[in-house]
């Protein structure tokens, strides 16, 4: 049986119908499942073999019994009554004789009971009566069939096709008919009394099926042969899931006209929108949202299509979203991941949508100090201008703007600099710990010309910093800028400067310069640029730039003309 099987499903692969039906005569199951673990039907639909479809779904059952070899006597019960006539019993015996018959059809298996007789006579409290001679022949062939039925020759009972069998899989072959679109299959499966609202071993249903490969006549046709729209799958979704997930419009929309609920939920309460936002599938979700659909249902997590758009970096998705009046949710914190994900068009809308831009986060971050941690100037401008305020700083560190800043390479932190002063940055302001400026985190990092950058700005240079004990050697040793040293000493920086740091100087030059500074008065023409830097404050740069004065008095005034080289040159 098992090669006739293998040429039964070549058959049906090659589509030969002859073959299938002359397989079938020879009496093999065609509901048999394969080596493929497919049913013969369902092998059939998978090749779309439709003559094979329709030779298989035409085969009827066929009983092709006989008789087992024994014969029965029909009389009249009262020809044992011994009240009959001796000579009547000549001609009923022969009239039995002349109707004999075969055994019935399904006769074939009775036994003789016998305790019949015995259980008759125990109730009548008599003696069983001696048995007629047509019993006694009765229950001899009986009692022969019961030792040797077994070995008698029987013909194949032929089944008939079962279209609802499933395969290892617990697929019918609808479920394959429904995958592949193919609506002439479907409806000869659904005409031959195929269920069309089975589930396979995950309990998909052919409709699910369907429209996840987005079949719109498919979808059609088992919705109007009762295809159940809502009926769910392993895990809750329905097939307007599965159609929304892949960007199906035409799918999804037949499936609503049939009747599905366009806020069904999955097992993680996720609706059809949520998936077409998460998949980044614009027209879906304009349909969707033309439906009536729900936006601002949330999943398990508490998310809603927004938070999702927003992930995906959907711009677009983020509009219609919001446009439809979607809602933002602060605790989602929507602006700083979006600050993290470089995505200033979506920070744009949700600005504009009434988004928090001085929310901290769990770790006391504005979006406005994530976006100068990562030098994000774009983004620093966008969000200064739209309320964030500029010198607030982390809610655990203390750590402010310009903090984060000085970590930047010098052209980033130059633009970054140049902006946050524009909006009025505090250019000393401290950490948690007392004296720990911008300057002192740049001296800290070695960042010489950051360091000088924040001077030439204003930058007080008398802060106390418990950590560096004699700045000037101090900040020459993290730096190794003698340029450096000579923008702070000419700042403003009035501490007396000790001899041991004048010895110790590495640089002759330096040291020579330091001495002389220590022991005579600063010229007239450093004190007047002392005085006026300190009248102007932080906004140095920019009132001598509207000053009309010569170049060189500018950069004079700026403190550009201390630079050992052309880098250290912060111009623009």
């Amino acid at each position: 049986m098992g090669s006739l099987l293998d040429e039964l499903f070549s058959a049906i692969q090659h589509g030969n119908v002859s073959q299938v039906v002359e397989l079938r005569k020879k009496g093999i199951n065609i509901n048999q499942i394969g080596k493929a673990g497919f049913t013969p039907l369902g092998a059939a639909v998978q090749n779309e073999k439709v003559s094979v479809i329709k030779a298989l779904l035409s085969m009827k059952s066929e009983s092709r019994s006989k008789n087992l070899g024994y014969y029965v006597y029909k009389y009249d019960v009262n020809e044992n009554n011994p009240a009959s006539s001796s000579s009547g019993s000549s001609s009923n015996i022969h009239q039995a004789e002349d109707e004999i018959v075969l055994t019935p059809d399904g006769m074939e298996s009775l036994e003789w009971d016998k305790e019949l007789l015995e259980e008759g006579a125990a109730e009548k409290n008599e003696e069983p009566e001696q048995e007629d001679s047509w019993a006694s022949l009765y229950r001899w062939y009986a009692s022969v069939l019961e030792r040797t039925g077994h070995v008698l020759p029987q013909e194949p009972v032929l089944e008939n096709i079962d279209v609802n069998a499933t395969d290892v899989y617990c697929r019918t072959a609808l479920h394959y008919a429904a995958e592949l679109g193919n609506e002439e299959i479907i409806s000869e499966l659904l005409n031959a009394g195929c269920k069309a609202n089975v589930g396979d071993s995950s309990d998909v249903k052919p409709l699910m099926l369907a429209s996840a490969r987005g079949h719109i006549g498919a979808t059609a046709l088992l919705l109007a042969r009762g295809a159940h729209p809502e009926a769910k799958g392993p895990d809750k979704s329905s097939a307007l899931h599965a159609a929304c997930a892949r960007g199906f419009t035409d799918v999804a929309e037949v499936l609503l006209k049939g009747g599905a609920r366009i806020d069904a939920m999955d097992s993680s309460d996720r609706t059809p929108l949520y998936l077409a936002v998460s998949r980044g599938y614009e027209i879906t979700v304009q349909m969707l949202i033309r439906r009536g659909a729900r936006i601002n249902l949330e999943e398990i997590h508490g998310y809603n299509a927004l938070c999702e758009a927003v992930w995906q970096k959907k711009p677009r998705l983020v509009r219609i979203l919001l446009e439809a009046g979607a809602k933002i949710t602060h605790s989602h914190r929507l602006l700083h991941h979006c600050v993290l994900l470089r995505q200033l068009e979506i920070v744009s809308l949700l600005l504009q949508a009434g988004a928090l831009a001085n929310l901290r986060d769990d770790s006391g971050d504005t979006p406005l100090l994530l976006a100068v941690r990562t030098g994000q100037v774009e983004m620093v401008n966008l969000l200064l201008n739209n309320g964030a305020l500029v010198n607030c700083s982390n809610s655990v560190t203390g750590h402010s703007v310009l903090h984060e800043a000085v970590s930047h390479d010098f052209a980033t932190f130059l633009r970054l600099l140049e902006c946050l002063l524009a909006h009025g940055v505090n250019l000393d302001s401290e950490a948690l710990t007392t004296g720990d400026s911008a300057l002192c985190r740049a001296l800290l990092l070695g960042r010489s010309q950051a360091a000088a950058a924040l001077v030439r700005r204003g930058a007080n240079t008398n802060l106390r910093v418990p950590i560096a004990g004699d700045t000037i050697e101090w900040a020459f040793r993290k730096t190794g800028r003698p340029s450096l040293i000579r923008t702070l000493v000419l700042a403003g920086w009035h501490t007396r400067i000790s001899v041991s740091t004048v010895r110790n100087c590495p640089d002759a030059a330096l040291g020579s310069w330091l001495k002389d500074v220590s022991t005579n008065p600063l010229s007239l023409c450093e004190i007047a640029r002392l005085n006026i830097r300190r009248i102007l404050g932080r906004r140095v740069y920019h009132a001598v730039d509207h000053f009309c004065l010569p170049k060189m008095l500018k950069r004079y005034l700026k403190m550009q003309d201390i630079c050992d080289s052309d880098q250290e040159d912060d111009s623009w």
